[in-house]
């Protein structure tokens, strides 16, 4: 008896890894005579794709970060040969109560063309706020006072900012006084 193949039929599909193979055999003996079956053959891409996100990355203000950007993520189809989509699905932010100091959780998906999916999600952006610039007092703050004046703090005097942009709180944290042999002859360093 010989057995030959004799066709595959496929059928259609729209993923390169995912469709039905009908495969016909024939058998045919010495006399003649033959008899056919046909083999079903499904191949079912259940393989996500590889994905993997940027690397983590440190940044001073939360003004520098930038938007989601889908082409910083590796991806390619996990059965190969086939188109992998990435998109961004969501950020989500850390709680902290400074505007200029959280974590965000960067999610990606990448989707084959049979509809596999797979998602990296990690602590893309770190933030940390920068310390503020060095305070400045206005020109008047440096007076040459009579005796026997004296000149309360006052933190509202004081010019600060953040180096992010946002406020920043101002506190008095002491005086130094200079020596001196005169009741009425010093020098305050205030801070």
């Amino acid at each position: 008896m010989a057995v030959a193949f004799i066709s595959d039929a496929m059928s259609a599909s729209n993923c390169f890894n995912q469709f039905v193979i009908a495969r016909t055999y024939r058998a045919t003996d010495v006399c003649g005579n033959q008899a056919e079956c046909v083999q079903t053959i499904t191949v079912q891409d259940q393989t996500p794709p590889n994905l993997a996100c940027p690397n983590s990355i440190t940044l001073s203000c939360g003004s520098d970060l930038a938007a989601p950007d889908t082409s910083l993520v590796t991806a390619s189809d996990g059965c190969g040969g086939g188109i992998v989509n990435v998109t961004f699905v969501s950020d989500r932010m850390s709680a902290s109560n400074c505007v200029d100091q959280f974590v965000i959780t960067r999610t990606y998906r990448a989707t084959d063309a049979c509809g596999n999916q797979a998602e990296c999600s990690a602590d893309d952006y770190y933030f940390t706020t920068l310390p503020p610039p060095e305070h400045h007092l206005p020109s008047a703050a440096d007076r040459e006072l009579p005796p026997p004046m004296c000149l309360r703090p006052d933190t509202s005097s004081v010019l600060s900012g953040d180096g992010c942009g946002g406020g920043a709180t101002v506190t008095f944290r002491g005086d130094t006084m200079s020596a001196s042999n005169c009741f009425n002859q010093f020098t305050i360093t205030r801070s």
